[in-house]
C-alpha cells in the first residue's frame, strides 16, 4: 500500500508539508519588504535628573544687623577739690621746716625707682611741719610701709637731715605728674602752632589740597 502523502491520512502539520525547503519562515520573506521598528513614538529614555546648583546665598546665613548700642551719656565728673599746701611750721620740738619749696619740682628730681618713684611723682604735698612730710596719695598701694621707706630715705639723703613721711589717701591736683602733664600739652600745642603758621606747609597744603591729621604732630622731647 502506498503512503498518500497529501491525503487526508496525512499526519504530518500543515507547514511542514508546504514544501521540501530547509529555509526558516522569517528568512523567506520577500526581498522589498520594509524593515519594522524602532518606532518614532517609542519613548525617549528619561536623563537622569541632576541635583540642582547650590545656591551660594542660600548657603551663607544671612548677616545679622543689629541696633547700633549708644551709651548712657556721661555723668558730669565732680570737680576736684584744689586744697593750696598750709605753709610749712615749725616742729613740736622747735626744729624749722625741712623743706619749703614746691613739692613737685623737688619730688621729680629725686632718684627714685618703682613705688617710691610712683608715691613721690603722684603724691600731693599738704603741710610740712618740723623734718615730718604730711603727704596726700591716690591710691593705697603706693603708701605701703616699704615704700614710704624708701621715700624717708631718699629725702634724707637730698635734703642733709633725717625727715619722716607720713601719707593719707584722696583727690590730689598739686603733683608732680599733673605739672608733667601740663608741660607736655603746652610742647604739643606749641609744635601744632609751629606746624600751621609754617609758610612751606601751608604751600603744600594749598597745592595738594591736603590737611594735618590729627595727633600726627609730635613734639621734641623735652
Amino acid at each position: 500500500m502506498e503512503a498518500n502523502d497529501g491525503g487526508p491520512g496525512n499526519d504530518a502539520p500543515p507547514w511542514e508539508n508546504a514544501g521540501s525547503s530547509d529555509v526558516p519562515p522569517w528568512e523567506d520573506l520577500p526581498p522589498d519588504l520594509p524593515m519594522i521598528g524602532p518606532y518614532d513614538s517609542d519613548p525617549e529614555p528619561m536623563p537622569a535628573r541632576q541635583p540642582a546648583p547650590r545656591s551660594e546665598t542660600a548657603a551663607r546665613p544671612a548677616p545679622v544687623v543689629r541696633a547700633p548700642v549708644q551709651a548712657a551719656p556721661a555723668e558730669p565728673a565732680e570737680p576736684v577739690r584744689i586744697t593750696p599746701p598750709k605753709p610749712p611750721v615749725a616742729g613740736e620740738d622747735g626744729s624749722p621746716p625741712a623743706f619749703t619749696g614746691a613739692w613737685p619740682e623737688l619730688a621729680a628730681s629725686l632718684p627714685l625707682k618703682g613705688l617710691a618713684q610712683q608715691l613721690a611723682y603722684q603724691s600731693e604735698l599738704v603741710q610740712v611741719v618740723g623734718r615730718t612730710f604730711h603727704l596726700r596719695a591716690p591710691v593705697a598701694p603706693i603708701t605701703e610701709a616699704g615704700v614710704v621707706e624708701r621715700l624717708q630715705q631718699t629725702l634724707a639723703e637730698h635734703l642733709g637731715v633725717d625727715v619722716r613721711v607720713q601719707c593719707e589717701i584722696g583727690a590730689v591736683a598739686d603733683t608732680a605728674a599733673a605739672a608733667d602733664a601740663r608741660a607736655r600739652a603746652e610742647r604739643q600745642r606749641e609744635a601744632e602752632a609751629t606746624i600751621a603758621g609754617d609758610p612751606f606747609v601751608q604751600g603744600l597744603l594749598r597745592e595738594f589740597g591736603g590737611t594735618i591729621l590729627e595727633g600726627s604732630i609730635q613734639p621734641r622731647a623735652a
